[in-house]
């Protein structure tokens, strides 16, 4: 009893940080794309600035980091999404609702 009461504590906590993990990188891909889409649009003769440092910036940060930034945070949520699918998949109905 004692160990199945332990793995299921386990097995909220996993969930509940695996939710955080994926609120914050949400909260982040969100502000970057509004950096990007607010601050820092694209523009005309915005790649020949890039290329020579002397684009515009947010934070210090020119629009190909920022887009870069944008980028590699939807990855990793889409492989923490698909790992969570994959480790959690199950065709039983009942062994989702706890039954």
């Amino acid at each position: 009893m004692r160990g199945h009461i332990q793995r299921q504590a386990v097995r909220v906590l996993e969930l509940y940080g695996s939710a955080v993990v994926l609120l914050v990188l949400f909260l982040s891909d969100s502000l970057s794309g509004l950096v990007l889409w607010l601050a820092l649009p694209r523009g005309v003769g915005d790649y020949n600035q890039m290329i020579n440092n002397t684009g515009r910036t947010f934070v210090g940060l020119q629009r190909n980091v920022w887009f870069d930034l944008f980028d590699c945070v939807a990855v990793t949520i889409t492989v923490i999404v698909l790992v969570h699918l994959i480790t959690n998949w199950s065709p039983d109905i009942s062994t989702r609702l706890g039954g």
